[in-house]
């Protein structure tokens, strides 16, 4: 099937009211807890950043949009599971930055950022309540499960210093990042009342993308040579580079493949963008 034209200007400009709302809303959320001590932890922690799950999730709920129920909740679950993630990969990965600021643990200390971790997770929990539907509910805890297992196969891969193959390293990204994304353009579709095969549809996009950015990401963090990298414990017969760009353009190629399956409209056409727009650069 034909894929479609870049929409650029349009989607950067669509993204960026995309992210208002979501920041307004999560700034919102965090109102709630304007009078805990860990208030400007909060702040500090949702300061920045592309938003590109909950964004993702927006434009799978328009893409079938069925329903009248609001998406944005959920928008704001995905960006506080992935804000929660990045607190712990941080710390992990001993990394002093994060968005071009000193990453949590720097500023506030190992056991305030862990702490505060905790907190954003039940914030999570309180705003998943509200949906009343089992199925977002077990969507998010297995999602969340699939993210720690994948994160803890990393450090133990590190930590043994053992070496894994193609096949390995996909598995764990696959658990590690993908999740999110296969989660984000699902919810959207289930809140925005589609169909099963749009569902699957969708699920399929956002998980294939999570693979390609992770990929992407990881061949960003080596050229930067970042202290804690799983491509260290790659072993292959062909060069690393050239190899995981071809896995990268493979799994775009079959993400764009897998969208093309749905009935055509404007946020279908945004999705399209969306491959390029939330991929690390």
């Amino acid at each position: 099937m034909g894929h479609y034209q870049s929409f650029s200007n349009s989607f950067s400009n669509k993204f960026e009211d995309y992210r208002k709302k979501i920041d307004k809303a999560i700034l919102s959320r965090l109102e709630s807890r304007k009078d805990s001590q860990y208030f400007t932890i909060l702040k500090k922690t949702f300061k920045g950043g592309k938003r590109s799950r909950p964004i993702l999730l927006l434009l799978s709920y328009e893409a079938v949009d069925n329903s009248k129920k609001d998406p944005l909740p959920a928008a704001i679950i995905v960006e506080m599971l992935h804000a929660e993630s990045l607190i712990q990969d941080d710390i992990i990965d001993e990394d002093f930055q994060r968005r071009g600021e000193t990453a949590l643990h720097f500023s506030f200390g190992k056991k305030a950022a862990l702490l505060s971790a905790d907190l954003i997770l039940s914030l999570i929990l309180e705003i998943t309540s509200k949906y009343k539907n089992p199925k977002i509910e077990r969507i998010i805890s297995e999602t969340t499960s699939k993210m720690v297992e994948g994160e803890l196969r990393e450090l133990f891969v590190h930590e043994s210093e053992s070496k894994i193959d193609i096949q390995d390293y996909l598995e764990i990204i696959s658990q590690k990042t993908a999740p999110l994304f296969e989660t984000s353009a699902l919810l959207g579709a289930i809140i925005g009342g589609a169909k099963q095969k749009e569902e699957k549809i969708l699920a399929n996009f956002g998980k294939k993308l999570g693979i390609a950015y992770q990929i992407r990401d990881d061949i960003s963090d080596s050229e930067k040579q970042a202290k804690i990298n799983i491509l260290d414990q790659l072993d292959t017969s062909f060069e690393k580079k050239e190899l995981l760009n071809k896995l990268y353009k493979d799994k775009i190629k079959e993400a764009k493949n897998k969208l093309s399956e749905l009935e055509k409209n404007k946020a279908v056409k945004l999705l399209f963008d969306f491959i390029d727009f939330a991929r690390p650069h």
